[in-house]
């Protein structure tokens, strides 16, 4: 999480309330908070501004958090402030103090006009991008194919050079986790968990940056139909109905919901409590296989007739694009 500082107070029990709005990424209870180059601390507690608990902190909400009676008397009002989720394994703590280090080398060589920029409205996802070419003309090419607006997605370019880059600026890519575009240019002098594009030539490069922005976009989630039968019979009481379906088509999958329809109209939709094939329990119906039993417990199935439509509905991610 990244978020910007804008008010400390302490409590009447003596407990420092930090009051910060997340520009990305979340905070949850248990992540450990990074706001200056010395410290960091526990998040214990998450509030909303009107003191209720909440879960998690999103993107352009401004969050209280408490447990850092560690950073009291430290930190500015307007500062950066940053969240890692905490390690359990000792190489997750490896990589948590690699992390951790990474942010408060970000903190030493922050410029003041970065500490008071914009919040992104919320649900607008930040995309930084690090940026390094071989002239002045090829940079300006470079700000002009990343100056992208949407109503989901914002790309930044966070710091920018001709010809080189300075450890400093590598190590504010690993804290902000920026991708660094070489374009045109040596390899980087020094080490890097960065996410690093190196192109010499344009179009390549306008692919990589495409490919970067869209694995931030949010899925979309589709429903597709998978299988499909028809109501044959139907068997039971009001505490438990079993309809037997032929005429299959695709998979019947346990798992998965299912709508029974007549015509275009359906008649319920829900989740089936088991699914057999010659009485013998199954998880999935193998391929060829047109007839099938399902069982519906604890409420009854409603108004389904022999003749209605039964289809099998999978939810599946849907890449999106730019």
């Amino acid at each position: 999480m990244e978020g910007i500082m804008f008010d400390v107070q302490t409590s009447p029990s003596g407990i420092l309330l930090m009051t910060v709005l997340v520009r990305r990424g979340q905070i949850r209870k248990g992540d450990r908070v990074i706001c200056n180059p010395e410290r960091d601390a526990l998040v214990r507690d998450i509030l909303s501004v009107d003191g209720k608990p909440i879960q998690v902190g999103l993107p352009g909400m401004p969050v209280v958090i408490n447990g850092l009676q560690s950073f009291a008397g430290s930190g500015s009002i307007g500062n950066y402030i940053y969240s890692v989720k905490s390690a359990r394994t000792r190489e997750q703590r490896g990589e948590l103090q690699k992390k951790i280090n990474a942010i408060k080398n970000r903190l030493k060589g922050l410029e003041t006009e970065e500490v008071f920029s914009e919040a992104l409205p919320y649900g607008v996802k930040k995309v930084s991008f690090i940026v390094c070419a071989d002239t002045t003309a090829t940079l300006e090419t470079i700000e002009q194919m990343l100056n992208i607006s949407t109503n989901e997605v914002s790309v930044a370019i966070h710091r920018k050079s001709v010809k080189t880059l300075k450890e400093e600026d590598i190590r504010a890519a690993e804290g902000i986790d920026a991708p660094i575009i070489l374009f045109n240019v040596p390899d980087l002098k020094f080490p890097t968990t960065a996410t690093v594009l190196k192109h010499n030539i344009i179009y390549d490069l306008a692919t990589d940056i495409s490919n970067v922005i869209n694995e931030k976009l949010p899925v979309n989630y589709v429903k597709k139909v998978v299988g499909k039968g028809k109501v044959a019979e139907i068997h039971g009481d009001k505490k438990r109905k079993i309809i037997g379906v032929n005429g299959i088509t695709g998979t019947m999958d346990v798992a998965q919901e299912y709508l029974v329809k007549r015509g275009k109209f359906p008649v319920w939709q829900g989740r089936i409590a088991s699914l057999k094939f010659k009485r013998e329990d199954i998880l999935v119906t193998s391929p060829g296989t047109t007839e099938c039993g399902m069982g519906f417990a604890k409420k009854s199935i409603g108004d389904v007739k022999v003749g209605d439509v039964v289809e099998c509905v999978k939810t599946v991610v849907k890449p999106r694009k730019l």
